[in-house]
């Protein structure tokens, strides 16, 4: 599947990706599913709506636990309910996920017995996941009237080795253990009783990876604990504690299993999202940004992550989220603006680099996201970021008029210095693949007439990072003898268009990009387009 983004660097850093996600039609606030003013509480799904597949997976030397089918019924049940009431609370709808009703025991949900082809040692808690899912594709392969959605909740009786419980893609892992998830011990607003019975709020928790949800911690002004950050561990006492964020809730509002008669293909079709403009910076009270932009598949809502990065390998639990379903027109683009309270990110974080990302919440269950590192100086961000993406110029008269090398036998239709102008993105300049040729390295474009120049802009090489260009200079002239330096960069290591600004608009025919290094510390260059605006 092919991913297409036009995406600014923002002269920092400006990263691209897409994610799999959700989808759905109709207005966001205040609907039911449907469109029904009711719910009947009694039903596990409404026609027209897909449900999560649910399993129970055995290693060829186990049994299930006693009466697994009634208590994981009842817990499915209760965390339907849970989600439904917090899709309510961010006004996004009385919004319950599918779950396929049992044959023969009315009310009572369908799980699916599925007894694996090696004993419990071959599942253990690291990589039996992999094995799992890939036996319960099988299944699904083999049974293909069984599969209801693209999601899988996969419960495996819990042995001495550990258990996978976790979330992988689109498939959820739980542990179930002797005598759990006994709903006849809840109390509504109380909890359980003890600890024994504490993986409940696990059970929501790695649900919500396998229905596209990314960890995410409440504000500092919160006065609840969220669920996909730490709340899981506290559920089984606090209950009335622990709450889905309205970016945890976006997510699912357009999720295949959470919508009826939804005329769309969920997860299939990948958006060409355009950033035309943005504007962010911050005072002392605020974080602010209003940025513009154009997607071939429409945009429910954005999310806007402040992820502190506190250990090289920090994970997304302590971001905080601000959410916007307000999409407003901007001459033939959309808008979006945050204003980002400064005291809604926890004081013990900003000592800390941060990475904030844009989510853009499409309606066909897929996410796009762009990112932005800063840190906080002086008590706030240090961000001032004033962009606009500007037209290309014709590349219609355009040569290559020097080159420093180039490697015709790189691939099938090698590695040479034109590919950069033929608009196709498999293609690329390439410098000494048989033969190593190390920085620097440059390339010099002869426009065929005198262009005002704002800049240049680079698409990196699609297949892997491996000699994408680091840094480097450009240099301009009138004459192809006498060059003038307009400026150093650094490109990122991301396969979307990448926009670089002059301080000042030049006038040149010719222009030279001067490459001194790549990333993977490689003595190559290799980029698949070249423009200018």
């Amino acid at each position: 599947m092919k991913f297409n983004y036009k995406i600014p660097n923002f002269k920092l850093l400006m990263l691209a990706f897409a994610i799999g996600c959700f989808f759905a039609s109709c207005d966001l606030d205040g609907e039911t599913m449907g469109g029904q003013e009711e719910i009947n509480e009694d039903q596990l799904s409404v026609d027209g709506q897909k449900q999560l597949n649910v399993i129970y997976f055995l290693p060829n030397d186990t049994e299930p636990y006693d009466n697994y089918e009634e208590r994981l019924s009842k817990a499915l049940i209760h965390v339907q309910g849970y989600y439904a009431k917090e899709m309510e609370s961010h006004g996004f709808g009385h919004r319950r996920f599918g779950l396929q009703e049992d044959d023969s025991i009315p009310g009572q949900v369908k799980i699916h017995l599925l007894r694996g082809e090696e004993p419990r040692a071959s599942y253990p808690y690291k990589g039996g996941g992999v094995k799992i899912k890939r036996e319960v594709q099988q299944f699904y392969q083999q049974n293909p009237d069984l599969k209801t959605s693209e999601h899988y909740m996969i419960f495996i009786p819990r042995y001495d080795i550990g258990v996978p419980f976790y979330g992988l893609g689109r498939y959820a892992f739980i542990r179930d253990y002797e005598n759990g998830y006994d709903m006849d011990k809840w109390e509504e607003g109380i909890g359980f009783p003890t600890k024994d019975d504490r993986y409940l709020g696990g059970l929501i928790h790695e649900l919500g990876h396998g229905l596209n949800l990314r960890h995410n911690e409440e504000k500092a002004t919160d006065d609840f604990i969220s669920m996909m950050g730490n709340g899981n561990n506290k559920y089984w006492k606090r209950p009335d504690d622990i709450k889905l964020t309205k970016a945890t809730s976006l997510t699912l509002r357009y999720n295949e299993i959470f919508n009826v008669n939804s005329p769309i293909d969920y997860y299939v079709d990948q958006p060409e999202v355009e950033i035309k403009k943005a504007r962010m910076y911050a005072d002392n009270q605020n974080l602010h940004i209003d940025m513009s932009f154009s997607s071939t598949i429409e945009v429910g809502g954005v999310i806007a992550y402040n992820d502190p990065k506190t250990s090289p390998g920090d994970a997304d639990y302590n971001a905080a989220t601000w959410t916007t379903t307000d999409i407003m027109n901007d001459n033939g683009n959309k808008k979006v603006s945050f204003t980002i309270p400064l005291n809604g990110i926890k004081d013990e974080y900003k000592e800390f680099p941060f990475l904030l990302k844009f989510r853009l919440v499409h309606v066909n269950g897929i996410k796009t996201t762009f990112s932005h590192p800063y840190n906080f100086v002086d008590g706030k961000p240090d961000i001032d970021i004033d962009y606009e993406l500007y037209d290309h110029i014709s590349r219609d008269n355009w040569l290559i008029e020097e080159v420093s090398h180039e490697d015709p036998n790189f691939s099938s239709s090698g590695g040479l210095a034109i590919n950069t102008l033929d608009g196709d993105l498999s293609t690329v300049w390439h410098t000494g693949y048989q033969t190593a040729y190390d920085h620097p390295h440059h390339i010099v474009i002869n426009m065929g007439q005198m262009e005002t120049l704002r800049g240049i802009s680079m698409v990196q090489n699609q297949d892997n990072t491996n000699g994408m260009i680091r840094d480097f200079k450009v240099f301009t002239s009138s004459d192809n003898i006498t060059y003038t330096e307009v400026g150093t960069f650094e490109a990122t290591a991301s396969i979307a268009r990448q926009q670089f600004s002059f301080d000042n608009p030049v006038e040149a025919k010719y222009f030279k990009i001067y490459s001194t290094s790549s990333y993977n510390n490689r003595p190559v260059t290799r980029v698949a387009e070249i423009n200018a605006f």
